[in-house]
């Protein structure tokens, strides 16, 4: 083993030893998971990776985190931020969801997604406020953002100002066989499970939350799929002083508007007594809030088990959740409900065990999603539906 291998290994023990000894308050309390995590994760140093990067085996049936010679050059704040850096990567399982999207695109988008999470970043990382995009997306919305050329153009121009080159390489992520991703995924989960039994739980609830909506590396795809099509609408304009008239820009004593906006997603809950375990409800409804703090928007909450019980608004802000039905299963009444008193159905999302009627007379016209736990199946047939609905397990 060559001197440099042996900096290099050196280096990383020592940054693990930090993040073992790292102190409990806010900005470091998940680095005890962090090590772990990483200890768990094999160790490869490779001429080919200027920095760090994640990538396969040479058998492509599992996960390893290489390093290069460039990453001594950084302090060690940095190093814990690169190595955070990659290991994020991993939880989200960016490398099984790229699904034959466009690689250098793809590669940006996911470091956009995550680099927002973490401290001392070094100034050759992306960042969102750098390019002016919103916070708290997932890998998938930035890659669509990033269709847009005047994103894609600005972070071409960023990297290619780099005196030091990009901050970790994505060239490992190969396309993968369904059942090497299935063995990789399976490796994934049980090093964050594992990592959280021996710090005994103490990370924070965001970094669980986030582990556990990334244990199937599909899990999110239903989120971007509904954010492509759930656009708020503009339903009126309100004079304001607030705002400058953009036609009168210069005089301030002309007002200028301020639109309203609807939603147009609405959710059908299941609250029937079938739906037994209070999981099966809070995961789908934590997503849910998730999708409305990306829109800025609140949606229609409609309980029915037989009969429509409840109708709320539901907004990234509600905490009080209060379940109000238990009994037989019949979700075709709260479709009724929408038609009969005009609510917006153009975007549904459908939140139920999938033990539901045989056949709905009929279906809605809307984009729809069925949202089902663990490996259940949905009893109703989707064959009428004028548009094919999408169904996911999560």
């Amino acid at each position: 083993m060559d001197t440099l291998h042996l900096e290099i290994k050196k280096a990383y023990s020592n940054i693990l030893d930090l993040l073992f000894i790292s102190d409990s308050s806010s900005n470091h309390r998940n680095n005890t998971f962090f090590a772990h995590y990483l200890t768990k994760l094999p160790l490869r140093i490779s001429k080919d990776v200027d920095v760090a990067g994640v990538g396969l085996s040479e058998n492509k049936d599992y996960a390893c985190l290489y390093l290069g010679e460039n990453f001594l050059k950084y302090s060690k704040l940095e190093k814990i931020a690169i190595l955070l850096h990659e290991v994020y990567h991993l939880i989200c399982k960016h490398p099984l969801r790229r699904n034959g999207r466009h690689h250098l695109r793809y590669n940006y988008a996911c470091d956009l997604a995550i680099n927002q999470k973490i401290l001392n970043i070094p100034k050759n990382g992306l960042h969102v406020k750098q390019f002016k995009l919103p916070y708290d997306l997932t890998s998938e919305i930035y890659y669509d953002l990033l269709k847009d050329d005047k994103y894609l153009k600005a972070i071409e121009n960023f990297i290619e100002s780099l005196e030091n080159g990009d901050l970790d390489t994505h060239d490992l992520w190969d396309q993968l066989s369904e059942e090497n991703k299935i063995k990789i995924e399976a490796q994934l989960n049980s090093i964050s499970e594992q990592a959280k039994q021996k710090c005994r739980g103490n990370i924070s609830a965001d970094l669980n939350e986030l582990i556990n909506l990334n244990k199937h590396s599909n899990k999110v795809h239903w989120l971007s799929i509904l954010r492509k099509n759930a656009t708020n609408k503009s339903t009126e304009k309100k004079e304001t002083l607030k705002k400058r008239n953009r036609r009168y820009r210069d005089n301030p004593n002309i007002r200028g508007h301020k639109k309203s906006y609807k939603s147009t997603v609405t959710v059908i809950l299941d609250v029937s007594g079938s739906m037994s375990s209070d999981f099966d409800i809070a995961q789908p409804l934590a997503e849910i809030k998730n999708l409305c703090r990306q829109l800025s928007t609140q949606v229609d909450l409609i309980q029915v088990d037989t009969e429509v019980k409840k109708i709320e608004k539901f907004s990234q802000n509600s905490t009080n959740f209060s379940r109000s039905g238990n009994g037989g299963t019949l979700l075709y009444p709260a479709i009724e409900y929408c038609i009969k008193k005009n609510v917006n159905i153009e975007n549904l999302v459908i939140i139920t065990d999938g033990c539901i009627e045989d056949y709905w007379d009929n279906p809605p016209k809307s984009n729809v999603i069925f949202l089902l736990p663990g490996l259940n199946k949905l009893s109703l047939s989707t064959d009428n539906f004028p548009k094919k609905p999408r169904i996911f397990n999560v």
